[in-house]
């Protein structure tokens, strides 16, 4: 398993142990937020379903972590496909 941005080998592995432990010990390891079809619905309510999977799924195949998925995100990709 390789973590991002650890580069050294013995740092990777004091992070997975970390994690580990957290895990054993009920601790959060991990969080998400989900945007679902009445979040881009809400900015554009004459999208057809089709359109809705479409900006849901172009949003997440061009997912940049630096800047996440935000309302100009959603907005941006609502446009593209508008724009066909």
């Amino acid at each position: 398993m390789s973590v991002n941005g650890i580069e050294n080998e013995q740092d990777e592995k004091e992070v997975l142990n970390t994690v580990k432990t957290m895990q054993e010990e009920g601790r959060v390891t991990r969080i998400s937020v989900d945007w679902c079809a009445e979040d881009v619905l809400s900015l554009d309510t004459t999208l057809t379903p089709q359109q809705v999977e479409d900006v849901l799924t172009s949003i997440k195949n061009a997912l940049d972590a630096t800047i996440g998925i935000n309302w100009d995100v959603i907005q941006f990709h609502i446009d593209q496909v508008k724009e066909g």
